[in-house]
């Protein structure tokens, strides 16, 4: 309890880590086991990024975009209920599956087989 009462402690003392330190937490918190307290960490990591990416001029990027897919998709694994999105990024994540948000922003698993329109020949 000491360790996350410090690691916690450094957050608000490096607030442009937080979105990082948190992920970090809460991601070592669930491998350990401690549900109901990764839960916690992963909405304070959720309400972080939300903040960072609330501006008018915030850019959607899809280091920002599969941040927040992973965080929901650990939050709604461990039994918790999707916070309600108040930035752009949080508007697109709650509007796609993680599958269509890694294919839209990085294609990254080389397996998958991009999808074609249909050609409709006259």
């Amino acid at each position: 309890m000491e360790g996350v009462s410090r690691y916690l402690a450094a957050v608000k003392v490096a607030p442009a880590q937080a979105e990082t330190t948190y992920q970090e937490l809460a991601s070592m918190l669930d491998t350990r086991a401690y549900g109901k307290q990764a839960l916690a960490v992963y909405f304070k990591s959720w309400s972080v990024m939300e903040a960072e990416y609330n501006y008018p001029d915030a850019k959607l990027d899809g280091h920002a975009v599969l941040g927040l897919a992973d965080i929901r998709d650990s939050i709604v694994r461990l039994g918790g209920q999707v916070p309600s999105p108040t930035s752009e990024v949080g508007r697109t994540v709650a509007a796609n599956t993680t599958r269509h948000l890694r294919e839209q922003y990085f294609n990254a698993d080389p397996l998958l087989v991009p999808e074609k329109p249909e050609v409709v020949v006259p």
